[in-house]
């Protein structure tokens, strides 16, 4: 029969998940195998991510039904400029940066949506567009590919960072 922590009281649980964590690594175990045992610690479940686009209209709107620009190379850093992860856009233009663990409860980031592995011949769109919403915008600085600071409380997920590109021939 398996043990669930669902159904205590939230402090009870971060206490008991802790304790167990410490438990298993006393004991020299690996921490895929504390999850496995007790379940994700809590703060590590922060989740940052979004979608890399064209932008056919030039609005600066992601739309539903907008192509998605896969193998952009996506860099997260805290706000000292330390590397936190790297990743690249799947083939649905999405990005996913997982398991974050803030150091301090809120905690910032930067996205940089690297310029070099943006396929030819293209660069970011506007920023902020007019009508759009942070949902569907592009949060990309034309000229850096970064974001402005991304502030996330443990155990959030925010995945509307998003970059639109267009072509420069237009």
């Amino acid at each position: 029969m398996a043990f669930s922590t669902d159904r205590l009281e939230p402090t009870v649980r971060s206490r008991l998940l802790l304790t167990a964590c410490a438990t298993v690594a006393a004991l020299g175990l690996s921490s895929a195998t504390a999850a496995m045992a007790v379940g994700p610690v809590p703060g590590t479940d922060t989740e940052l991510g979004g979608t890399v686009w064209y932008d056919v209209p030039h609005d600066g709107i992601l739309a539903p039904n907008s192509p998605h620009v896969p193998g952009v190379k996506i860099t997260l850093k805290d706000t000292s400029g330390n590397v936190v992860s790297t990743t690249r856009t799947g083939a649905d233009g999405k990005y996913l940066f997982t398991h974050l663990d803030p150091t301090s409860d809120p905690t910032s980031y930067y996205v940089t949506f690297d310029p070099s592995s943006l396929p030819s011949g293209t660069t970011f769109t506007t920023e902020y567009a007019p009508g759009s919403t942070h949902a569907n915008n592009s949060s990309a600085d034309p000229r850096t590919g970064t974001t402005a600071r991304i502030t996330l409380t443990r155990d959030t997920e925010d995945l509307t960072w998003n970059a639109g590109i267009v072509s420069m021939a237009r």
